[in-house]
């Protein structure tokens, strides 16, 4: 088995499941299969399959109810993660692990680089973050790419939400006051992808931690903005236009997590390393509101 592959029902796992497949044998295993609430399930599926790459993109991503939940949140996105990562470094198997923006304390208005100081603010970043830390001192071969705003034509993501709304209602209030980049989970898996290859063939002197997101920032308004402006050129039917997204300030809207007003994320690095060059936001949040608008038209 050269890659086993954790997640495969998610957002970026659905699309993993399908990239992954050019590069080598891959084995995909949903939270049915693997539930990373149980204690050391991961690790014993890596210990019998001996897998060559360990691609993680299973999580607990309800930052709402992590915060009513932070035993299971640490459990799925800290210690399982340890977990991977020990049965990682006894096969000698390289980890490729999806981390996330909310890591850091969301302050300022710089992009965050890879050697900023991190300092979650909510239950589901700290998770995240021990996740991060565990398998960084589990000694194994290990990348962590965090990401921002994660969407997809599939799954419960923000474009979603707001286009299943915006055919019902004709009022929809977004905060403007939050920054970050949307981030498309097919990218995000080209990107996962291109770094298992490199491993599969024995090069993996890569940095240990790498930001992958798009090029740009938005607010969540202007994200709702242009995904309404998309699906209506899609042909869909809304009763909400760009104009009509009333924007409101983070205060105004309550939840039971705070969030990071400061999201966005240096791509230097990671353009860097891949020779890439960064998609601008736009351009997947175009492919998701496309998707979504011809399946909800049908």
């Amino acid at each position: 088995m050269s890659i086993l592959l954790f997640g495969a029902q998610g957002q970026l796992g659905r699309e993993l499941a399908s990239t992954l497949g050019v590069i080598g044998p891959v084995l995909p295993l949903c939270r049915t299969q693997v539930d990373l609430a149980t204690p050391l399930a991961a690790a014993a599926v890596i210990l019998h399959q001996q897998p060559r790459v360990v691609i993680n993109a299973a999580a607990y991503t309800h930052v709402d109810a992590a915060e009513s939940e932070p035993e299971l949140a640490q459990r799925i996105n800290g210690d399982a993660v340890g977990e991977i990562a020990e049965a990682c470094r006894t096969c000698g198997a390289h980890l490729l692990h999806f981390s996330t923006d909310y890591v850091f304390p969301g302050t300022g208005s710089a992009p965050h680089t890879e050697a900023d100081a991190v300092g979650p603010v909510n239950t589901y970043g700290r998770s995240k973050l021990d996740g991060e830390r565990q398998a960084i001192h589990s000694g194994c071969s290990v990348t962590i790419l965090r990401t921002s705003w994660l969407h997809a034509p599939q799954g419960k993501n923000f474009i979603r939400t707001i286009l299943e709304r915006a055919q019902h209602t004709e009022h929809i209030s977004v905060v403007n006051d939050q920054f970050g980049a949307p981030t498309f989970a097919r990218w995000l898996a080209d990107i996962a992808t291109t770094i298992a290859a490199r491993s599969l063939v024995g090069e993996c002197k890569l940095p240990t931690v790498l930001h992958a997101a798009s090029r740009g920032c938005a607010t969540w308004h202007e994200v709702a903005q242009v995904a309404v402006a998309m699906a209506i050129d899609a042909g869909m039917q809304l009763r909400v236009t760009p104009h009509s997204v009333t924007p409101i300030s983070s205060t105004a809207f309550h939840s039971a997590a705070t969030r990071p007003t400061n999201s966005r994320m240096s791509i230097a690095l990671l353009e860097k390393t891949l020779a890439i060059e960064c998609p601008p936001w736009t351009e997947g949040v175009r492919e998701t509101a496309y998707a979504i608008a011809r399946e909800l038209h049908r």
